[in-house]
């Protein structure tokens, strides 16, 4: 019989990022996760957005979480040989004097100087676009291409036999002396980055989770070249990320009451028309892509031990903000199970303790 100390299952991006933190630390880890295309992490653009929302609010704790994820990327790319994490700027489109006072009145902010600024200049990709009201430029965001890095790093945990490629089975989880046997292993703790799956889990399902599907297009355009060539990506109602060459991803949509995981014929025609009002160029959509976002109801990701086995962990519940949110947790997470301690009332899972309580033992 094998030891190790942690078994993680999943490996989108939040079971991504705690492997490669505890290889760092040298545990013994091993990873397990099925084949599934239509998860957040092969979907979404990977944005890094220090402002957000039409109130114009700054990220949640983004002077942390930015340094975090540019170093934790770097070093990936140093492992992996790929390139992962971009510096961009946004362009964001404003659509009324309102809006514009609005953003106006963040420039004039210290706290928002190094983020929010009036661009003096109109970027020539803005030939192709149809113009708002006005625009502001958003500085120190950046993007990551969340499925290749999946992607290389499951390859890479292959090479080194840390990975099984099949869905863990709940009832083949044995417990034993404070610890969990599964397969021919047993392991000091079992970790779930499950994504909105979730939801599914045995020992996790009381969590609140509020899941909503976001679906996206994947247009090609020469024409859009100059956005490709500016640094930048496009806020117009609709985000337009480039990616590589000619390829851009547009989105997303939000579905709050999802039935599956699927591209729909509703979103896409949402999406087509929404695209049509904001391009004035030629292009083609070349794909439709749908995944369900693991939020939490209080918006906040969820971290720690479950309530009665302790051997059982989970770290989940990223949303839209996993790019950002993922690489400082990832390390802060890792160094309250490795040293103890408490984590933060705001992202620990003993806030969700009543809710425990009141559910039916497993």
């Amino acid at each position: 019989m094998n030891t190790a100390d942690y078994l993680i299952v999943g490996q989108g991006l939040a079971g991504t990022l705690l492997a490669f933190n505890l290889l760092k630390k040298g545990k013994q880890i091993h990873v397990i996760d099925g084949v599934n295309k239509n998860t957040a992490s092969n979907v979404a653009a990977g944005i890094i957005n220090p402002v957000t929302g039409r109130r114009v609010v700054k990220s949640w704790m983004y002077e942390k979480l930015y340094p975090a994820a540019k170093q934790t990327y770097t070093e990936l790319q140093d492992l992996l040989g790929g390139e992962y994490f971009h510096s961009k700027k946004i362009y964001r489109i404003l659509f009324s004097a309102g809006e514009e006072n609005k953003w106006l009145s963040k420039t004039a902010l210290a706290e928002f100087a190094q983020y929010v600024v009036d661009p003096p200049l109109v970027p020539a990709f803005m030939d192709q676009v149809n113009a708002g009201f006005s625009a502001g430029e958003i500085h120190n965001a950046a993007q990551v291409d969340l499925p290749s890095l999946t992607k290389d790093f499951r390859h890479y945990l292959k090479t080194k036999n840390l990975f099984t490629e099949a869905f863990l089975d709940y009832e083949k989880l044995e417990f034993q002396d404070g610890k969990v046997k599964y397969g021919n292993c047993i392991y000091n703790k079992v970790i779930f980055c499950e994504g909105h799956a979730t939801r599914f889990n045995p020992w996790f399902s009381y969590l609140p989770f509020e899941v909503a599907k976001g679906e996206v297009l994947l247009i090609q355009s020469k024409e859009l070249k100059a956005l490709a060539d500016s640094g930048q990506l496009l806020k117009h109602k609709l985000f337009i990320v480039p990616l590589q060459g000619d390829l851009f991803w547009v989105g997303s949509t939000y579905d709050w009451d999802p039935k599956d995981e699927l591209p729909s014929q509703e979103k896409r025609t949402q999406l087509e028309e929404g695209l049509a009002k904001i391009l004035n160029c030629d292009y083609q959509i070349v794909d439709q892509k749908a995944a369900i976002r693991p939020a939490i109801k209080d918006r906040r990701p969820v971290f720690g031990l479950h309530p009665e086995k302790s051997e059982l962990a989970v770290f989940n519940g990223f949303g839209t903000k996993g790019a950002s949110i993922g690489p400082y947790w990832a390390i802060e997470f890792l160094e309250y199970l490795e040293s103890g301690g408490d984590l933060p009332e705001e992202v620990n899972i003993s806030r969700y303790n009543d809710l425990f309580s009141s559910k039916e033992p497993v």
